[in-house]
């Protein structure tokens, strides 16, 4: 993995104004035990990595449960420029779809030069293992 390029017009990178949030779905159940993601962290942009990330697991693809989850906070605050590797454990099972939910750092913090506004959360891939 590390596909993208350290730099936000690559295209590779899937850019996301605020919150966000990514559905998985496969034709039949997969037994997953845990999610990695590759975040991209340029603050001078307003591209900062997610506070936390969510995972939801649903055995129909309809109805889903929080089966993991991860809190990054002073991560996601610290201002440069970097990819930022993420992974979520799960208790292994077998699911027919996944959600990724993603916050982001919103307002941006005071000591940006675009602070209150919201940032945005770049990522180039969603591995699930």
């Amino acid at each position: 993995y590390n596909y993208a390029r350290f730099t936000i017009t690559d295209a590779t990178w899937q850019g996301f104004m605020g919150d966000m949030e990514v559905d998985l779905v496969w034709p039949e159940p997969q037994k997953i035990s845990d999610v990695q993601l590759t975040f991209l962290r340029m603050t001078i942009s307003g591209v900062y990595p997610p506070e936390g990330v969510e995972i939801f697991g649903s055995k129909d693809g309809e109805s889903f449960s929080k089966i993991g989850e991860m809190h990054q906070v002073k991560i996601s605050h610290t201002q440069g420029r970097s990819k930022i590797h993420s992974k979520i454990e799960l208790e292994p099972d077998a699911w027919k779809a996944i959600k990724v939910k993603a916050k982001a750092v919103s307002p941006i913090p005071e000591s940006h030069h675009r602070a209150g506004g919201q940032s945005k959360i770049y990522v180039d891939e969603i591995v699930v293992m």
